[in-house]
C-alpha cells in the first residue's frame, strides 16, 4: 500500500503496488515543483543564514540598525566607496582595500579612496590615537637632597623629553611643603630657569649641557627655612 513522504506529502508506492503515471509521478512533480517556487519567492531580498531577528530581513534594515547603532549615515544606494557612482558628502562608505569606515567630505565620484573626499572614521584609526596619547612615560634622571648650590648630573640627556619635572621640598617653621614644578624642554634649553615655590620660596636651575644642571636656591621666606631639590624627572608623551 502506498505511503506519503512526511514534508511534502509525495505519493510513495510499496515495491509491489501498481504505478499510476499521474498520481504517482506527475502530482508528485507538481508538488516539488511548486514548494521549490514557494522558497524561491520567499528568500528574495532576504538572508538565508544566521540567527536574526524576524524584523531583520534584508541589507536595507541591516543598514538601518548599524546606523542606529553607531550615528552614522550610510548611503543605502552604495555601501563601498570603491565602487561606480556618486559618494555624497556626510554619508559613510566601506573600502574594499582598506579596513574601516570613511566618511564623504567633499561629493564626488572617484573610486579610489584619499584624504581630499574621504575621512577615516573607523574604530581602529580612533583606538590607535587614542593609544599614542596615553604613552607617557616619566624617567627619573637624578635624584637626591640638594639645599645649596652645586652642579647635578643627570642619568641621561633631558633633550630626551618632552618637559622635565623639578621634585622640591620647603622646609620651615615645622612644616614640611612639597612642590611639583614643570618645564617644557625647550624653555630649560633657552634660558635661566626660575622655580617660584609657594610665592616665597625661589631657586634657580641652569643647564650647563645635555645632562648637566647649576641648581643654586636663592631666597626664603625665613633665615631658618630651606629649599630641598629631591629629584629631576623626565616626561615623555
Amino acid at each position: 500500500m502506498a505511503i506519503f513522504t512526511t514534508f511534502l506529502k509525495l505519493l510513495k508506492p510499496e515495491k509491489n503496488d501498481y504505478v499510476d503515471v499521474e498520481k504517482h509521478i506527475s502530482e508528485n512533480y507538481d508538488k516539488i515543483d511548486n514548494k521549490v517556487q514557494e522558497l524561491s519567492n520567499s528568500n528574495d531580498g532576504k538572508l538565508n543564514k544566521g540567527n536574526l531577528p524576524i524584523t531583520i530581513s534584508n541589507a536595507e534594515t541591516i543598514i538601518k540598525v548599524l546606523q542606529g547603532g553607531i550615528g552614522i549615515k550610510a548611503d543605502e544606494n552604495l555601501l563601498y566607496l570603491n565602487d561606480e557612482g556618486t559618494k555624497i558628502k556626510g554619508h559613510y562608505y566601506l573600502d574594499r582595500l582598506t579596513d574601516g569606515i570613511f566618511e564623504c567630505i567633499q561629493e564626488t565620484t572617484t573610486t579610489i579612496n584619499n584624504a581630499t573626499y574621504f575621512k577615516n572614521f573607523s574604530n581602529k584609526e580612533n583606538a590607535d590615537k587614542l593609544s599614542e596619547l596615553n604613552q607617557y612615560t616619566e624617567v627619573t634622571l637624578w635624584e637626591g637632597n640638594l639645599t645649596s648650590t652645586e652642579t647635578i648630573q643627570l642619568s641621561e640627556s633631558y633633550k630626551n623629553f618632552n618637559c622635565i619635572k623639578f621634585v622640591c621640598y620647603v622646609i620651615g617653621g615645622g612644616f614640611t611643603y612639597f612642590s611639583l614644578e614643570e618645564c617644557p624642554r625647550d624653555v630649560i634649553s633657552s634660558q635661566e630657569i626660575i622655580l617660584t615655590i609657594f610665592e616665597y620660596y625661589v631657586l634657580k636651575l641652569k643647564a650647563i649641557n645635555d645632562t648637566n644642571f647649576i641648581f643654586e636656591p636663592i631666597s626664603a621666606s625665613e633665615p631658618t627655612n630651606y629649599i630641598s631639590l629631591k629629584k629631576i624627572i623626565g616626561v615623555k608623551y
